[in-house]
């Protein structure tokens, strides 16, 4: 960020105020697009879920295959083919819906996500790519065998870099009615009082800051998000007196 202003307060008569410092809001991404295959014909696969090439699969998906008959489910899992490492055929569970027409092949971990970037070489890696195969000896329940052979190919997410995004606004509203802070808009280091002051009636401080993720990119999936706080100045004996500072998410 391009500004790097810093809110300073001078609070008198201070009785127990905690003073911290807010650095900014981590958040773990996940990249990824998506794609899909047009429905083949008679006796076949009509529709299969992730959708053939298509990218930014999540870890814990299932493949479905759906067929437009009842199909042999013992020749169907037996033309089940796959090189990829958690997806081999030792590697998954089949399942079937009751008219033989869905099958679903669920790994027996979860995929894998690739690292956005390369530790040694710097440069970006490709996703990890997950290809299965359906040959043609699979048969419907009146023997027929599927029409040709049948390549699927997926890739789940990439790993991003933390992104990080700054307060968007802050203050500081102390119990009698009066507000402070207000820093302005993507501080990278801002100050908030949270306690109780000297002030006849003790009235006590509470903070609030927003952030803004509606410039997050839409191809994303959030994992986790971190919050980064510390403290760099006590006044009195606050946590003797009150407590432990309790952060906590509120609409305002």
């Amino acid at each position: 960020m391009n500004t790097k202003s810093k809110l300073t307060k001078q609070i008198w008569k201070m009785k127990s105020i905690i003073t911290i410092a807010l650095t900014g809001i981590s958040i773990l991404l996940l990249a990824g697009q998506c794609g899909g295959p047009p429905p083949s014909s008679l006796p076949a696969i009509v529709s299969v879920s992730p959708q053939n090439k298509s990218d930014g699969i999540r870890k814990e998906t299932n493949i479905v295959i759906e067929f437009n008959n009842p199909m042999d489910s013992q020749s169907v899992e037996a033309a089940y083919k796959s090189n990829t490492d958690g997806i081999k055929a030792n590697q998954v569970t089949f399942s079937w819906n009751n008219e033989k027409t869905i099958l679903t092949i669920n790994p027996k971990k979860d995929l894998k996500y690739a690292k956005e970037i390369n530790k040694d070489t710097g440069l970006p890696n490709f996703p990890f790519r997950y290809s299965y195969r359906i040959l043609k000896t699979a048969t419907d329940t009146a023997g027929k065998s599927l029409n040709q052979d049948y390549d699927f190919l997926f890739s789940t997410f990439r790993y991003r870099t933390k992104y990080t995004i700054y307060s968007s606004i802050d203050a500081d509203v102390r119990s009698d009615g009066l507000v402070g802070g207000c820093s302005g808009n993507d501080q990278q280091n801002i100050a908030m009082c949270v306690g109780e002051s000297g002030l006849k009636g003790h009235p006590f401080y509470r903070s609030f800051v927003s952030f803004d993720i509606s410039g997050l990119p839409a191809d994303i999936v959030v994992l986790r998000a971190d919050i980064g706080v510390y403290q760099f100045k006590i006044d009195g004996k606050p946590y003797q007196k009150h407590g432990e500072v309790v952060l906590e998410h509120i609409n305002f």
